[in-house]
């Protein structure tokens, strides 16, 4: 049976002969001169009087008389086109291994629409930060790179990413593109009142557990999210134990307790006030989670401690935790730990009490910025502008079952993906959209990545050894990140 080449394939094909297909985008046409003489008739009409043959009568006759010839000389001339010059766009994205192949794979259909312009694509997993560092100071920042929604504010006051207000305001689909983003994300993409990335994809937390033990413990499905003191209540009925002894914990949050921003959905009166620029953190209710928190996991053993967990051991997947918290892009792993005789799905984190119409999540996403030492900085965001189309995030976001498109259009496609596809689970997929419609923003500051570097160290005596209440040690942390935040005061 004769294969036909779809729309893609095409363009694959066509874009491994990339020198070939460069040159002929390349070529212009010869000069090409057109004389032409046209023949221009005049005519006249003219009235005569003639004697109608064998009769005295006399009429009038109208007769058409040709009185002029005119030449018209039409030049038609063809002009050189010169040829478009190739530029050159260095693209660096940095994530996890497997995802190179998937931007390598459309960069082909970029090379087919820009033949003018060469991509040098890297992909890297090594430290981001240190990497970025470095070629801020030599000046050889990425001309595209990927960066976090989260580290916006800090790369632009840095001077590491460019503006790309201007391009966006030149950009007929202006307000198609920006109408299509997460509102819960837009903020996380500007510096002061412009963009500065372009998202790929944005990251929900949900409640992941294993169906029969929850069922197993007389537990239902929610209707809707729980209330704060119905989720501790939830963790404690999932815990287990025979003879004394610990056969499965309640719920681990593991390295979103204390690391990334993620760990701060749990200061639910808030943590940083970003437009004054203060530090919030030492508050009653903030102190009560905390509290809460460190009683599961030293008092009832609802959460296991860092010295319970066996080494290379993981909890989930071997039946020794019935819960714990899952981001969108957890899918394939899950999926594979969990192996095909093992079943999970998610459910809402609860509604903050604080404040009742949002959940106490906290989510942010990553997309492209535009380095400021682009040498051309229209092809790169003519290269920004194609990854945030829905096509391109549909290849690198839902086939790949990768965080929640950055696109609101996509999101059917990724859902539909990942209940046709596989395990088909999580069963309650739409949790991860739903929970961005209700979470909180990270704390958009350009001081994000020293509050992230210190949270740890300063929460610790709290959630990592239990050895001071959270209302003995929030005081003076609110103190030491006041003065992180006023370093960044503009």
């Amino acid at each position: 049976m004769e294969k036909r080449l779809n729309r893609r394939d095409f363009l694959r094909l066509a874009a491994t002969a990339g020198l070939g297909m460069a040159a002929l985008a390349g070529c212009a046409p010869k000069v090409v001169e057109k004389v032409v003489e046209v023949t221009k008739v005049v005519k006249e009409v003219v009235k005569e009087t003639v004697i109608v043959a064998g009769t005295p009568q006399v009429v009038e006759k109208e007769v058409t008389k040709i009185v002029k010839v005119e030449k018209v000389v039409t030049k038609i001339v063809e002009k050189e086109v010169a040829p478009k010059e190739q530029v050159v766009v260095r693209f660096i994205t940095n994530d996890i291994a497997w995802r190179e192949h998937r931007y390598r794979q459309i960069l082909p259909d970029f090379a087919y629409e820009y033949p003018h312009i060469r991509i040098e694509y890297t992909h890297t997993t090594a430290n981001w930060e240190v990497m970025l560092t470095t070629w801020a100071a030599a000046g050889t920042m990425p001309d595209v790179f990927y960066s976090r929604t989260q580290k916006t504010s800090s790369r632009a006051r840095l001077g590491w990413i460019r503006s790309l207000q201007p391009y966006l305001d030149a950009d007929p689909g202006k307000d198609e593109l920006l109408e299509d983003l997460w509102p819960i994300q837009k903020p996380q993409c500007m510096y002061k009142g412009e963009y500065y990335i372009i998202p790929e994809n944005i990251s929900s937390i949900a409640f992941r557990f294993r169906p029969e033990f929850f069922y197993e413990a007389g537990l239902e499905y929610p209707k809707e999210p729980w209330s704060l003191d119905e989720w501790w209540e939830v963790m404690r009925a999932l815990y287990k134990e025979e003879g004394g002894k610990v056969v499965r914990w309640g719920f681990d949050p593991g390295w979103m307790l204390t690391a990334s921003g993620f760990a701060w959905m749990f200061l639910i009166a808030g943590f940083i006030d970003t437009e004054n620029n203060k530090c919030i953190i030492d508050q009653p209710e903030n102190a009560e989670v905390l509290n809460k928190l460190q009683d599961l996991k030293f008092k009832e053993g609802v959460i296991p401690r860092t010295e319970d967990i066996p080494e290379g051991v993981n909890l989930f997947a071997s039946d020794m935790m019935a819960s714990n918290l899952a981001g969108v892009w957890e899918v394939p792993s899950t999926r594979e730990q969990l192996g095909p005789d093992k079943h999970w799905d998610i459910a809402w984190l609860p509604w903050n009490p604080v404040d009742p119409e949002k959940n106490i999540g906290i989510c942010y996403g990553a997309g492209y910025a535009l380095g400021v030492d682009a040498k051309d900085p229209e092809a790169a965001w003519t290269l920004c502008r194609f990854l945030s189309r829905p096509e391109m995030q549909t290849v690198f976001i839902v086939e790949d079952m990768w965080a929640l498109p950055g696109r609101k259009s996509v999101t059917k496609a990724w859902a539909d993906y990942i209940l046709t596809h596989g395990s088909q689970e999580p069963e309650h997929v739409w949790v991860w959209p739903d929970l961005l419609e209700t979470g909180r923003t990270v704390p958009i500051t350009a001081a994000e990545k020293e509050l992230e570097d210190m949270y740890p160290g300063l929460i610790g005596p709290v959630l990592t050894t239990g050895e001071k209440r959270a209302e003995e040690v929030l005081p003076e942390m609110q103190k030491e990140i006041q003065k992180i935040l006023d370093k960044y005061a503009d």
